[in-house]
């Protein structure tokens, strides 16, 4: 926890010293919402049920507290703010990042920004593509060590702090994706970049501006499912990016476990490297072609009853019946049993699902309960996701800035292995044909 105080004491005397020019909010109206936040999570997260946790909790938030001056903007408080619900090390629970002021700078205001999109390997900061229009060289291998002066190690510390998660790789999927956003909220970095790279070479680059963005960016794949079939092979492969979506993941694996039977595959690779989770519904609709034995996704839940909570289920009164205890109860319950529907182009074979460091939430929950089952190979890496995680949050809103913020309410028990702390763990380290003879 002392490492944490340190981080939100740097980040508050580094915070953008350019960004002047967005709506301020009063002493008081911060030190609500604040509150409010601080309230909101030791009724809810179930690691604030500890005496000890909720001291260190309190201390943290009393030093934050302090800090908060009058007349700051959306990305200040923000820095001050998500720190807090950081330190659960919980990637579910967390202060969404405001757009606002992103949107008025980038948009209204024509503001340039960091050109390059990132990649985190082994704590060392990587360019991955480039959006703007400058010719210029550089070598793609070399890690950078530093941007505007500030090391990469600086980099990286000041950007965990906002990111809640166990797992460092968990933490490096939402630095990648807000890198940008943290250069410019964090230290202000907008028009110019300097780059030193780990082999001393050096690069000047400009920002780029919105509209440049949008013109040189690569177009994502934006399906979130997949199936390609090597009939020479007679293995087909299953990518599924997302367990979010219930309504287009049906129809999708019907088809797909449809052709896969017409195809006659007898191996099927399921690949979850880059699934970051969902719904534990969309992965029981999944299930029903893998199984017909009875499971239960989890081995245990324990849910810590409040008064949010309450409110939040009195829209769903057969929810509101099962926590009719005192706040802040923890009622334990087994995992849910669930039996499979039939379906007959359920999958017979040899079945492989490829895992990831990213493989995280309800994806590691899913390769988890494949291992249990025993009808299935894990391959791979040891997944993101923990045997023990929290989840199960909702959207609350502060009442002042209006900042989106959640806190899991659940702590979940899953298969895949016994220590709490690591993924599940792998059959096989390599990811080939060899391993699926």
């Amino acid at each position: 926890m002392r490492v944490i105080i340190f981080l939100v004491i740097f980040l508050i005397s580094h915070c953008s010293y350019s960004q002047t020019d967005y709506q301020k909010f009063s002493k008081s109206e911060l030190l609500e919402d604040f509150h409010e936040l601080y309230k909101s999570a030791i009724q809810i997260h179930p690691k604030l049920a500890s005496k000890e946790f909720l001291n260190e909790f309190t201390r943290l938030y009393e030093l934050q507290k302090d800090r908060i001056e009058d007349s700051l903007n959306l990305n200040e408080f923000y820095l001050i703010a998500a720190p807090l619900l950081a330190s659960l090390n919980d990637a579910h629970t967390n202060v969404i990042i405001p757009n606002k002021p992103r949107i008025q700078y980038m948009l209204h205001n024509n503001g340039l920004s960091f050109p390059f999109d990132i990649s985190i390997r082994s704590d060392s900061i990587f360019l991955k593509y480039y959006f703007g229009n400058e010719i210029f060289n550089y070598n793609e291998s070399e890690s950078v060590q530093s941007i505007n002066g500030i090391a990469n190690s600086e980099l990286l510390k000041q950007m965990r702090s906002l990111t809640g998660a166990k797992k460092r790789s968990i933490q490096n999927r939402t630095i990648e994706r807000y890198f940008r956003s943290y250069l410019w909220m964090i230290w202000g970095f907008e028009d110019d970049y300097d780059l030193v790279f780990q082999d001393d070479s050096k690069l000047n680059i400009s920002g780029v501006d919105n509209d440049t963005f949008l013109q040189n960016r690569i177009p994502k794949d934006l399906a979130n499912y997949s199936l390609k079939v090597d009939s020479l092979q007679k293995i087909a492969f299953l990518k599924i990016k997302s367990f979010a979506h219930l309504e287009s993941f049906v129809p999708f694996v019907d088809s797909a476990f449809l052709a896969i039977q017409k195809t006659n595959c007898n191996k099927l690779v399921i690949d979850v490297r880059e699934n970051m989770g969902g719904r534990s519904i969309v992965v029981d609709s999944l299930m029903n072609f893998l199984t017909q034995q009875t499971y239960a996704q989890y081995k245990s839940i324990k849910l810590r009853v409040s008064e949010p909570l309450k409110a939040y289920y009195a829209k769903r009164p057969y929810k509101l019946k099962s926590i009719n205890y005192p706040n802040d109860t923890i009622i334990a319950v087994s995992g849910k049993e669930i039996q499979p529907h039939y379906k007959s182009s359920k999958f017979k074979g040899g079945l492989y699902v490829w895992v990831s460091a990213r493989t995280f939430s309800a994806a590691s929950t899913f390769a988890g309960l494949i291992k249990h089952l025993g009808i299935g190979k894990i391959v791979g890496e040891e997944t993101g996701g923990t045997i023990g995680y929290y989840g199960d949050f909702w959207f609350q809103k502060l009442p002042n800035t209006q900042m989106t913020y959640y806190i899991s309410p659940k702590e979940f028990v899953q298969f895949g292995g016994d220590d709490l702390d690591k993924g599940v763990s792998v059959d096989f380290s390599e990811i080939n044909y060899n391993v699926l003879d």
